[in-house]
C-alpha cells in the first residue's frame, strides 16, 4: 500500500497504459493525491524513455501555463488556466502556477517530484494538483 492506494499493481499499470497511449481512465482526488503521483514517479522510472523526457513549458499572455511532455504515441500536457479564471483557493492557486512557470529545462521526473512537494503544502494544494492530474491524464492524446 502506497499513501492510501490498496492496488498499486492496478494503478500502476493503467497510468502505464495512459502514458503509452492506450485509453484507461484513473479517478484521482485530493486523498489519492500523494499515492497516485507516487505510483506515476515509480512507473516513469522503470522506463527511462519517459522519465528523461524533456518537458516544454509555454506562458501565455493571458497568464496561463501549460506543461508539456512527449511519450511516444501521447503527449502528456498539464494546463494550469490563469489566475484570473479561478473563482476558488486563488491564493494558493496562485503559489501553484508561480512553481509550474520556474520548471523551466526539466524532465518529467523532475516535474512529478514537483507535483509531490506542492501536495504536501496543504488540502487545497492537493485538489488542485488532483484536477491537474485528472484533466490531463483522463484526457484523449
Amino acid at each position: 500500500m502506497i499513501n492510501g492506494i490498496t492496488n498499486n499493481v492496478v494503478i500502476a499499470g493503467t497510468i502505464e497504459m495512459i502514458l503509452s497511449g492506450q485509453d484507461a481512465r484513473l479517478i484521482i482526488n485530493s486523498s489519492n493525491v500523494n499515492g497516485i503521483l507516487e505510483v506515476i514517479e515509480l512507473v516513469i522510472r522503470r522506463h527511462p524513455e519517459w522519465s528523461n523526457t524533456p518537458v516544454n513549458i509555454v506562458m501565455f499572455s493571458d497568464g496561463s501555463v501549460t506543461v508539456s511532455a512527449k511519450l511516444g504515441l501521447r503527449t502528456l500536457t498539464f494546463t494550469l488556466v490563469s489566475i484570473n479564471n479561478v473563482k476558488y483557493n486563488t491564493r494558493q492557486y496562485s503559489v501553484i502556477l508561480n512553481r509550474v512557470r520556474l520548471m523551466q529545462d526539466l524532465s518529467l521526473a523532475d516535474v512529478i517530484k514537483a507535483f509531490k512537494s506542492i501536495v504536501t503544502l496543504n488540502d487545497e494544494a492537493k485538489a488542485i494538483i488532483a484536477d491537474l492530474l485528472n484533466s490531463s491524464l483522463n484526457s484523449p492524446y
